[in-house]
């Protein structure tokens, strides 16, 4: 399931298209306004959803993540946006950056550089670059069936989050993850903790519908151990149910989408949908002989 035609980039929708999606869905979010209590993902202290459908193993951060890794000295790259919808606010990131490198069998490192648009219209921020991520992914197990991963993880909180505040914009977090499989199904499950005081646990399934074509879903829960940002308030939490797909236009290049939406959430907590798409590239050493 995991030959060289999927580890590069099983994914799902030209970059033109993703592009195209995110610029309407900015201007939509720009004509919507703040009412109510109803807060966007970004501004709740947890982690932002996120797409379930990159290829595995090289997405460099993801909350619920699998346990595979890149090839060593393989590179991927990941470009995407991500539109939140709900309680007549809406957020959008584009682009977003993924990248991973293989530096050996069992370590490969990357990052997650996301760009918000400007939301000062709905009395959020006013747009720049997002909460940043770099990990170092190590494969702690890789058998054939069962794999285990621990991923230390620095987080750069962008300047605008902790302004007014005594919160350092640098945090720490180490994911755990954990994947199983068999034939053409994988499951996988991960969990962890951030040093602002973030716990999250969830699961997923993926399903390999056609040589080129694979499905997924996951559900994911976020909980702040205390109240983030007013200690007058209850400590926020956030369940997600996603789904998404993934294609392989060619064996280095693949598109992919997924659609989300929060279960049992306050809207102060960052209640409502997702959607994401976008486009990646592997770029795999060339193997040479004498």
């Amino acid at each position: 399931m995991k030959g060289p035609a999927h580890k590069g980039g099983r994914l799902a929708a030209a970059l033109i298209a993703a592009l195209s999606l995110a610029s309407s869905a900015s201007a939509q979010g720009k004509s919507a306004q703040s009412h109510g209590k109803g807060k966007g993902p970004s501004s709740t202290g947890l982690p932002a959803p996120t797409a379930v459908a990159a290829p595995s193993g090289a997405t460099p951060f993801a909350w619920i993540d699998d346990a595979s890794l890149v090839e060593p000295h393989s590179v991927w790259v990941g470009f995407s946006t991500l539109r939140w919808q709900g309680s007549g606010l809406s957020e959008v990131s584009i682009p977003i950056i993924d990248v991973a490198v293989g530096i050996a069998p069992r370590l490969q490192v990357g990052a997650n550089v996301p760009r918000a648009t400007d939301r000062t219209d709905q009395g959020g921020g006013p747009g720049g670059l997002g909460t940043t991520y770099f990990n170092a992914k190590i494969g702690v197990s890789q058998n054939e069936r069962i794999k285990f991963a621990v991923a230390p993880t620095m987080e750069v909180l962008p300047s605008t989050a902790v302004e007014g505040t005594d919160v350092n914009r640098v945090q720490w977090g180490l994911p755990v993850s954990i994947e199983a499989e068999h034939g053409r199904g994988r499951v996988y499950g991960g969990a962890g903790y951030f040093s602002r005081g973030v716990w999250y646990a969830g699961g997923g399934l993926a399903l390999q519908l056609s040589a080129r074509l694979v499905g997924s879903c996951s559900f994911s829960r976020a909980w702040a151990s205390t109240p983030i940002e007013d200690p007058a308030l209850a400590a926020p939490s956030r369940n997600d149910l996603s789904g998404g797909a993934s294609f392989a236009l060619t064996p280095t290049v693949g598109v992919f989408g997924s659609i989300g939406s929060t279960i049992a959430t306050a809207e102060e907590h960052g209640a409502g949908t997702t959607f994401s798409i976008g486009l990646s590239v592997a770029f795999r050493p060339v193997l040479t002989t004498k």
